[in-house]
């Protein structure tokens, strides 16, 4: 991108205020899909298939997404799918206001704008590629992230305060009307007419790149630690709505107890950045898998506490820790596939990952849910506890711990960690690999941008 098109820093700035916003408005819209859902049905089950039909597409999607990446101006691209949600979301809302709130209603919603969303993808990440100043990606990924992390926790604790005062169709009208903030923001960014790809540029297969996760044993070993994690810790997220309705059954507890999360996840980056020097990738994912067991132990025990606002409060101080201690442990994985694959091939092997986990991920979610059909909800908290301990061993006593030590020694400056934690930003309940996929999905122009400039961060960033 030559100096000629180099957006202001005020365009920067309104593309980063207009993604916060609309990180604020799937703050709120995410009790739609999970507190609601459950109440609808009382089956934490049928929730898990809901927030399942939003990430799914993301695996499925990978090709056609990136052909519109790379066909298309990526402003339109960009710009049309704001729009499309924009429309989805105030349909939905009308449909509510009408009386014909369902769960089916919720699971063609939640489909539909899954798919909108995982198109939307490659684009939008090559359009922050494109119109990032040279050298400046870091901090425009930072200044979105930060912002976004913020604006998404409000969501979710204005969202509970919604749903009580104004009822579920005001989540879906708010959300559609934050989509039209990033929608005007990319129409203000220069033109980005499609870059075709080099001659003579041949079309790998995804199948070839997922072999690669299982016949390189260091990726594999981890892998099979990703796979696990989201069978016996990441559940954890389905069982919030269950938990609110036992301690205080309203949605403002609901949205506490998740906002609480999004809260720990939000310290990924300053957590990292003051311990990158000091800490080793074996040190930091036993650290984190030992916290996330104490704190799952925590809440199991906080079970005999009298339910009301006291319970809450003990049960927000135990769930942000364990928001914190999860996402440190994906960002270690991301970053380690990414140094453990070949070289040229880090990006879509990541991918391949994201898509893998996304399908693993509503397994974890049944088989959790399943048990809270026989077992009391706090054993069945002690019981993920239980296999969050045996992670432990697995990382301390396998040779995945060997093998995190020499990643480490390939990325002595933490540079990887810190680009991995910039996004675990704030997402829906189904935790859409959106988080992982943001990174991976930087498929197609990975290169810095060129043209000289500087963005004025916002404050506070």
């Amino acid at each position: 991108m030559s100096s000629a098109t180099t957006p202001p820093a005020a365009h920067l700035r309104l593309l980063v205020a207009g993604s916060s916003i609309s990180s604020l408005g799937s703050g709120v819209a995410s009790l739609a899909f999970s507190y609601i859902s459950y109440k609808i049905s009382g089956s934490l089950a049928i929730a898990v298939v809901v927030l399942a039909l939003q990430s799914l597409p993301s695996a499925f999607l990978i090709k056609p997404a990136a052909h519109l990446a790379s066909r298309y101006d990526l402003r339109l691209v960009v710009a049309g799918a704001e729009a499309a949600k924009c429309v989805i979301y105030v349909a939905v809302g009308v449909l509510v206001l009408m009386g014909y709130l369902s769960l089916g209603l919720l699971m063609v919603t939640a489909l539909v704008s899954g798919s909108v969303s995982a198109l939307n993808y490659p684009a939008w990440n090559k359009l922050l590629v494109r119109v990032a100043p040279q050298g400046q990606l870091d901090r425009l990924d930072a200044s979105l992230s930060s912002w976004g992390a913020v604006a998404g926790i409000l969501g979710v604790l204005i969202g509970g305060q919604m749903l009580d005062g104004l009822g579920a169709a005001s989540l879906f009208f708010v959300n559609a009307i934050s989509y039209l903030f990033p929608l005007l923001a990319v129409l203000r960014q220069p033109a980005m007419p499609p870059e075709p790809l080099p001659p003579g540029t041949k079309s790998e297969s995804f199948a070839s790149d997922a072999r690669l996760l299982f016949t390189v044993a260091t990726l594999r070993r981890v892998v099979i630690l990703a796979i696990l994690l989201e069978l016996v810790a990441w559940p954890i997220l389905k069982l919030l709505p269950r938990v609110a309705e036992d301690v205080d059954p309203t949605s403002q507890t609901f949205s506490l107890l998740l906002g609480a999360f999004y809260l720990g996840n939000s310290g990924v980056s300053i957590f990292l950045a003051r311990g990158k020097k000091h800490y080793g990738y074996q040190a930091i994912m036993l650290a984190s898998l030992v916290v996330l067991a104490i704190a799952l132990v925590a809440m199991w025990m906080s079970g005999l506490l009298p339910g009301g606002v006291g319970h809450v409060i003990v049960l927000m101080l135990i769930i942000a820790p364990i928001g914190l201690a999860l996402s440190l442990v994906v960002t270690v994985i991301s970053a380690s596939i990414q140094l453990g694959a070949p070289d040229s091939k880090e990006i879509r092997v990541l991918a391949v990952y994201s898509a893998a986990v996304t399908l693993v991920a509503p397994i974890g979610g049944l088989a959790i849910t399943g048990l809270v059909g026989v077992l009391d909800i706090w054993v069945v908290v002690a019981v993920e506890a239980i296999g969050v301990l045996a992670l432990v061993a697995y990382v301390g006593w396998s040779s995945l711990g060997k093998d995190l030590r020499t990643f480490a020694e390939k990325d002595r400056d933490g540079l990887m960690l810190r680009r991995h934690s910039r996004h675990l930003v704030v997402n829906s309940l189904e935790r859409g690999v959106a988080h992982r996929s943001e990174a991976a999905l930087r498929d197609l122009d990975h290169r810095a941008p060129e043209g000289p400039g500087s963005i004025e961060r916002p404050t506070g960033a």
